[in-house]
């Protein structure tokens, strides 16, 4: 049975030479936005981009990382047979290295009634800053990302068009 939904949220660090992107930071929030899961992840590669500016990843959050298998299989027990959401949650599930049915799904990056609620044509993907701050009256991202702060931010999103989105 598919139990009540949770939000996830990733952020990056750019690993080897050409700066691909890799799990540094993984947070889970429940219906309510109560954090469920949040750890920082260390990439199986040496980083060699923080992107801190983007992503608030510090070397000094390395020092208590876990390690990509461990986050893995923890953050896959906590989303099985739950509702997922997420903003562009494609690239958060690939650099976790999971699948999620996509019944399960809930992108608000691809929700169309989202996107006009917010006075954005059906045909442009805005970003999660953008819908917040239209449709919730939340301002996020001010500074750095924060994946908790995104994740919450997804959820209400979420919660602000669960019946049209859920009928």
């Amino acid at each position: 049975e598919v139990r009540s939904p949770v939000a996830l949220d990733c952020e990056m660090v750019g690993v080897g030479e050409e700066m691909k992107s890799a799990l540094a930071r993984c947070s889970i929030v429940n219906y309510d936005g109560k954090v469920i899961y949040d750890v920082y992840v260390k990439p199986d590669e040496p980083i060699t981009d923080f992107r801190t500016r983007w992503s608030g990843i510090r070397p000094v959050h390395m020092d208590r990382a876990i390690s990509l298998r461990k986050a893995r299989r923890q953050a896959k027990r906590l989303l099985k047979n739950r509702v997922l959401v997420g903003h562009a949650l494609q690239f958060d599930l690939h650099v976790l290295k999971l699948n999620h049915p996509e019944l399960l799904i809930r992108d608000t990056s691809k929700f169309i009634p989202l996107r006009i609620n917010a006075g954005f044509h059906k045909d442009v993907t805005p970003s999660l800053k953008k819908l917040s701050s239209r449709l919730v009256s939340s301002d996020i991202q001010i500074d750095e990302h924060c994946s908790v702060e995104d994740a919450r931010a997804a959820m209400q999103l979420y919660r602000s068009c669960e019946h049209e989105w859920e009928q």
